[in-house]
């Protein structure tokens, strides 16, 4: 019946994922010194960029996974499941983080891999969660029998969206990672400072992640049902909800930013580079929310390749570059690589926002 049908294509969805998945970490991992090289990166980074994206290769293949169920929670309309994923995922990273910084429980310092295992541990808990929640919560059952008589029905499709939608995640992932090897280089007070600020960002992360699963799903009807004006609609109005949110949130966080920080160090230099970043939060956060929840719209209206050229192309044609000339080269720290990413999410945010407008996804729709 129907149900069978929908079973299969959840199956289908996570399969398929978990494949690509495994392709992309096994790349990884293989030529992880080349792609350092490609970024231009020598001696002690390119070193450090090496060691880094061969392990985390392993983090990648879990969000390849994680990605497949979460398709699962959002076509059912259940977005809070990945809302709570979300944040399960940032606050264990985030916990792991500081015990190895800070050696709790005795924990060695061990730099590097300290933030490898955190990142590797938190994308297991992320993955257990959202598949207890599948499995359990929605019931949904494999049955490879029939999946295996019935896959080609529904590769092509799933492959025509869920190949974008999955590059998208791994390479922002990518980035972000790449964005902590130059942290790590920088020293212990600036991996300490982003730490400590990340830690307070993800409330505003959350915040447009949340948003933009959300009118993803709004959206996604709207345009099957043909709404497009609706749709529209939709998409500004969550926009203008994100941006006050985010805004907000960055702004109450800049204001306490030293008591706050005084939480987590009484180390002055850590305090101020913290500061300064929770300043620049003030201009990137805005920004993010645009830039999120136009992409998660794209998708929801089949417009998922150009959304994803967008996010690959900023990503590594932009915030990791601009990001390594600006806090490594020209020597602004850990500062510098927050403005990178300052440049990357206007740019992402301006043509995600511009696409939209132009009404060319209304061609895409997938019913």
């Amino acid at each position: 019946g129907e149900n069978d049908k929908l079973a299969l294509t959840y199956m289908s969805a996570i399969v398929i994922n978990t494949f690509l998945g495994v392709v992309v970490a096994l790349l990884l991992f293989f030529l992880a010194w080349p792609v350092g090289r490609l970024l231009s990166l020598q001696g002690e980074a390119l070193s450090i960029a090496g060691t880094y994206l061969k392990y985390i290769s392993i983090a990648l293949l879990l969000i390849a996974i994680k990605t497949g169920y979460t398709s699962v929670t959002t076509s059912q309309g259940k977005t809070i499941w990945n809302m709570y994923n979300a944040f399960l995922g940032n606050v264990v990273n985030i916990i792991l983080n500081l015990a190895f910084l800070l050696q709790w429980f005795n924990l060695p310092k061990i730099g590097l891999m300290g933030v490898i295992i955190s990142t590797i541990l938190s994308q297991v808990v992320s993955v257990i969660f959202i598949m207890c929640v599948v499995h359990f919560r929605f019931r949904l059952r494999f049955h490879w029998k029939r999946f295996s008589q019935r896959f080609a029905e529904y590769r092509k499709p799933i492959l025509a969206i869920g190949l974008p939608s999955l590059l998208e995640p791994i390479s922002a992932e990518l980035g972000m990672l790449m964005i902590s090897v130059f942290t790590v280089r920088l020293g212990d007070t600036a991996m300490a400072a982003r730490i400590y600020t990340m830690s307070l960002i993800t409330l505003s992360i959350c915040w447009a992640s949340a948003i933009a699963i959300g009118n993803q799903v709004l959206v996604a009807y709207r345009v099957g049902a043909g709404m497009f004006s609706e749709a529209n609609r939709m998409l500004v109005s969550n926009i203008r909800k994100g941006v006050t949110g985010n805004l907000s949130i960055a702004i109450l966080l800049f204001v306490f930013s030293i008591p706050l920080m005084k939480l987590f160090t009484t180390n002055d230099i850590i305090i101020e580079l913290g500061t300064g970043i929770l300043f620049l939060a003030i201009l990137i956060e805005p920004v993010r929310a645009v830039s999120t929840i136009t992409s998660y719209s794209l998708k929801a209206a089949g417009d998922a390749r150009v959304s994803t050229y967008i996010g690959l192309g900023a990503t590594w044609l932009v915030a990791i570059p601009s990001a390594y000339f600006i806090g490594i080269i020209m020597g602004y720290g850990v500062v510098g690589l927050w403005i990178g990413l300052l440049i990357d999410e206007i740019l992402r945010a301006s043509v995600n926002y511009w696409r939209w407008s132009t009404g060319k996804w209304v061609n895409y729709r997938l019913v």
